[in-house]
């Protein structure tokens, strides 16, 4: 089989999900979404194949995450214009201070950046931890169970409990 290189993937980052601030020395996840326009005419240097006959299933896309300009993981996706964009993720644990999360997708065959994403993360020792929820969290899902408990709605809970407080006040 001879592979010609007469086409290259169009990569996209669809989006970056990087923390706005993290604690010192804890983990955190990057998650990139990376998607091709491109679709594969023939096989070719750069692209996906399976099966015995070495149907195209897609462009290996690479998808690179750095800290602070050091690479911290790449990933191979198949993609091509058919299909759903894919994620990727790497889990980041990093000292305090101000530190840049950059995502690059690549261009196959020849490697060139096809995009590039950046994002800040803060990282310092009062930071929220983001898989603990905020009082307004704990709040509204409280006052959700409450409202499935008696069937109705939140904003009919809210209005009983405005009530109440009214009533505690003048009696």
């Amino acid at each position: 089989m001879v592979n010609l290189n007469i086409d290259q993937s169009e990569p996209y980052i669809d989006s970056i999900d990087v923390p706005s601030e993290a604690r010192p020395d804890e983990s955190f996840t990057v998650t990139v979404t990376v998607g091709n326009e491109s679709s594969i005419i023939a096989p070719q240097d750069g692209t996906c194949q399976s099966g015995i006959l070495q149907f195209n299933t897609g462009w290996r896309t690479p998808v690179i995450i750095y800290v602070d300009g050091q690479e911290v993981h790449r990933e191979t996706k198949c993609l091509d214009g058919n299909s759903a964009p894919k994620t990727v993720t790497k889990r980041v644990t990093l000292g305090s201070g101000e530190h840049s999360v950059t995502a690059e997708v690549l261009k196959v065959p020849n490697d060139t950046v096809a995009e590039e994403r950046a994002a800040e993360v803060t990282v310092h020792s009062d930071a929220q931890d983001p898989a603990l929820p905020t009082t307004g969290d704990r709040l509204t899902e409280m006052i959700t169970d409450i409202a499935d408990a008696l069937g109705g709605t939140t904003q009919q809970v809210m209005l009983g409990f405005a009530l109440a407080v009214v009533l505690l006040v003048v009696i």
